[in-house]
């Protein structure tokens, strides 16, 4: 709402008073003509400060100019002018009347959008600052005196600049030389070293202001703080780059393949393993490293996996560059990677275990059969000992005794065989039920036989 000046008041009382002296004084003397023309000054006032009651006010003036006019002459030919000059006043008041209204709602209007704007503004949560090309400041909203910690007196009509990391002045620098009427905005981001001596990261967006002639007569700058996103950009660099060192640095070969079998990650162990280099693997298909027989297993698997069906883990074999076959435990789960549904696999060589107990069961094997050879072969000797004995005790002669104690000391010798074997028998029992514990703490496996 617009408000009325205190002056005005007081001029429009004194000139309506003015204008019915005079007027009262030229009609007394007879002048008809000239006072008319005085009554504009009340009623241009009444009607641009007052509005609607501003044209009452002048349709009072005018009437009052009227019916003072008619007590000082009869002529109806004044009259008739007078009555003219009042309708005539009247036009005037309502144009003035009009054009005011229009005049204090477009100023309404305009005062409403700039208090939206400086809401706007002031509210936002991004820094805002204009200043020209001196230096000097000439705006900025709350929220930059919020950040700096300063008030907007301490900084409109100063060279107010916040301290910039002196490894990015250039770069801030070079960013504002190169605005130009063809390209007047650029994005910064840079550091800047707050009054705690504390490093805060900032995003700028920089637009030069030209006049008709291609000067720069203001420049704009809205900012904003980006110090958290720098800094969790940083952490999951950090983490990213502690994961793929662990991931590449694992015992266990990592591959991981999408949904079509290509292979889209393999970490330095794996490929080593497959004597392949890194990127000769990945975009292959993980399928042309498996036997074909096994082929039908692995998509099975991994139909399982989709359906979060996790089976437990699975023993495959693996072919690498030189045909040679390298045995795997398989462990595998379904991840979205790059926005699509891929597969982790962690696979164990286990290779050498698996030789290891090829190794064990041989062994048991030959000590089995030796023991069964140690068993035979004590009947086999036990028999001419019988027989030796019999044809001793039938035709004694003078070296029977002697005959004797050897087949005693030979028998003696098998005695001591027969117990190795027991001996053997024990030793083979405990072995087996050692392995057989050693089998239950492992993990459940799916062998795929090949």
């Amino acid at each position: 709402m617009t408000v009325t000046p205190r002056w005005v008041l007081p001029s429009l009382l004194v000139s309506s008073f003015l204008c019915t002296l005079i007027s009262y004084l030229a009609f007394a003397f007879g002048i008809f003509i000239i006072v008319q023309n005085l009554y504009y000054i009340p009623i241009i006032i009444a009607c641009i400060y007052y509005g609607w009651r501003g044209l009452f006010l002048s349709g009072f003036l005018a009437l009052s100019y009227l019916a003072l006019f008619a007590s000082f002459t009869t002529d109806p030919v004044l009259l008739q002018e007078a009555i003219i000059r009042v309708i005539f006043f009247s036009i005037i008041a309502g144009v003035i009347t009009m054009l005011s209204r229009v005049r204090e709602s477009t100023e309404e209007k305009l005062r409403e959008s700039e208090d939206r704007y400086r809401s706007v503004v002031e509210d936002q949560t991004e820094f805002i600052c204009r200043f020209l090309p001196d230096g000097r400041t000439v705006f900025v909203n709350e929220a930059y005196c919020r950040y700096f910690g300063l008030v907007r007196d301490q900084i409109l009509g100063t060279r107010f600049k916040p301290q910039i990391h002196p490894d990015d002045r250039e770069m801030v620098g070079q960013a504002f030389a190169s605005l130009t009427p063809e390209n007047p905005t650029s994005m910064i981001t840079q550091r800047v070293i707050m009054p705690d001596g504390s490093i805060c990261w900032q995003r700028w967006s920089d637009r030069a202001i030209f006049d008709e002639i291609g000067n720069i007569i203001e420049y704009q700058s809205v900012g904003r703080d980006i110090t958290e996103q720098k800094e969790a950009e940083k952490a999951l660099q950090e983490s990213e780059l502690f994961n793929r060192t662990l991931i590449e640095h694992l015992p266990d070969y990592i591959i991981l393949y999408d949904s079509n079998g290509r292979i889209q990650y393999i970490n330095p162990p794996a490929a080593a393993a497959l004597g392949y280099s890194i990127d000769e693997v990945v975009g292959s298909n993980f399928l042309s490293f498996i036997p074909v027989e096994c082929h039908d297993m692995v998509w099975q698997k991994l139909a399982a996996r989709s359906e979060g069906r996790a089976g437990p883990p699975y023993e495959i074999r693996i072919l690498n560059k030189n045909k040679r076959v390298v045995t795997v435990l398989v462990q595998g789960a379904s991840i979205l990677y790059n926005d699509s549904p891929s597969t982790l696999l962690v696979l164990t060589d286990i290779t050498g275990r698996k030789v290891a107990e090829e190794m064990q069961s041989e062994a048991f094997k030959q000590i089995e059969e030796n023991m069964y050879r140690f068993s035979i072969l004590n009947d086999q000797i036990r028999n001419p000992l019988a027989v030796i004995t019999g044809l001793v005790d039938l035709e004694p002669g003078s070296h029977a005794d002697q005959i004797l104690e050897q087949v005693k000391e030979i028998n003696r010798i098998i005695i001591l065989l027969d117990l190795g074997v027991l001996e053997s028998e024990s030793i083979r029992a405990f072995m087996r039920k050692h392995d057989q514990l050693s089998d239950t703490d492992r993990l459940p496996t799916e062998s795929a036989d090949h």
